[in-house]
């Protein structure tokens, strides 16, 4: 029963997605047929449906048995490629420089994480409010987010110093910076970030958010080597703080050679133009900066998640041309690409499928 709420629930999803469209292509039998063939017989899902091909072929045009139905994704072939009882560390912000042996995420000012404060080096902090006092009294800006579970900008606060010294909350004027009122509001857990200066190329597009890239990232079966499936650009919308779609924001397919593709809303309108300066088509940006050291720093990173094979990097270079890791997602990294034409797995598909057959079905309530 679990298996099939899921399956109607993402059924409901592709509906309502479709009746903001019109006309609708629909996708052949003979395509469906084989969709249906390559992807329901060895998952856990009951039923595939053609909403998500319909929506696929309508915004793109394209229709492929490859486009990977998101409620396979959901209960088998995220359970067998990625370990979710190892996930949730690898998922923790500000946590990077200790996993990962990097100095590529925002410094983390302090994190309370169930209660215990540590600083950027994972140090016990004793007294965090004598320390956070401390810190502030070198900082003008600051970013505060859950520790794990961020998703669509979920509760992300940013804080500014005024004239008179006093920091307020940009996003939120009713909230304190109080660490008080921050345990309650994040249930003990959360970080205090350093707010970052975005490249002025990716500033342009809109400079309240961090606009980032999203690399999705797979570790082959056959190679044991990560490579890049896709590249998504996010830009907020105009006075947003968060980049994400879900909250007003646009993204944008990027092409192997660093143009951009288009975009799409959140009601799946394309875009053509820069949402910060409507005069600015995207054939003018040209290739995006930034884009191999982007691309270095996910592979670099995938390759010290030994149980996951998936993953999502959400990362951007900052005003100095830094790469930095924003966050890193290893449960539902979306598929949006696929609105775009591109079916998730890509050139990787009949591989992962072959290896997912051969796996042990998992048992997704027990993960």
């Amino acid at each position: 029963m679990y298996y099939l709420r899921a399956d109607f629930e993402f059924d409901e999803s592709n509906r309502n997605a479709l009746k903001k469209l019109h006309p609708i292509k629909t996708v052949d039998k003979e395509v469906f047929n084989a969709h249906k063939k390559m992807w329901l017989g060895w998952s856990a899902s009951a039923f595939l449906s053609k909403r998500s091909l319909h929506l696929y072929r309508t915004l793109s045009g394209i229709q492929t048995p490859k486009f990977l139905p998101i409620n396979v994704y959901f209960t088998t072939v995220n359970p067998i490629l990625n370990n979710k009882m190892m996930a949730w560390a690898y998922a923790q912000k500000g946590n990077y420089y200790q996993l990962f042996g990097i100095d590529n995420e925002p410094v983390t000012i302090l994190r309370n994480l169930n209660g215990l404060f540590f600083d950027f080096k994972g140090n016990n902090i004793n007294s965090p409010k004598d320390f956070l006092e401390t810190e502030l009294k070198k900082l003008k800006k600051i970013i505060i987010k859950p520790a794990s579970e961020s998703w669509g900008g979920k509760n992300v606060l940013s804080f500014e110093k005024n004239l008179s010294g006093e920091w307020k909350c940009i996003n939120n004027k009713r909230i304190n910076l109080e660490l008080s009122d921050l345990d309650t509001i994040y249930n003990n857990n959360y970080v205090i970030q350093e707010y970052l200066e975005q490249h002025p190329f990716y500033k342009k597009l809109n400079p309240t958010s961090f606009n980032t890239l999203r690399v999705y990232v797979y570790r082959s079966v056959i190679d044991q080597v990560p490579h890049v499936l896709h590249t998504m650009l996010r830009v907020g919308r105009a006075g947003s703080l968060v980049d994400n779609v879900k909250a007003g924001g646009i993204g944008f397919y990027v092409m192997p050679d660093g143009r951009l593709l288009h975009g799409f809303d959140h009601d799946y309108r394309r875009v053509e133009w820069i949402p910060g300066d409507p005069s600015i088509k995207l054939p003018d940006l040209g290739k995006l900066p930034g884009l191999k050291d982007i691309h270095d720093l996910a592979l670099f990173v995938a390759t010290k998640i030994p149980f996951s094979r998936v993953v999502a990097f959400d990362i951007n270079i900052d005003s100095d041309g830094k790469p930095r890791l924003i966050e890193l997602n290893t449960f539902y990294p979306g598929l949006a690409m696929q609105v775009y034409g591109f079916p998730f797995f890509g050139e990787f598909t009949d591989e992962v499928i072959s290896y997912c057959k051969e796996q042990k079905k998992n048992d997704y309530l027990m993960i």
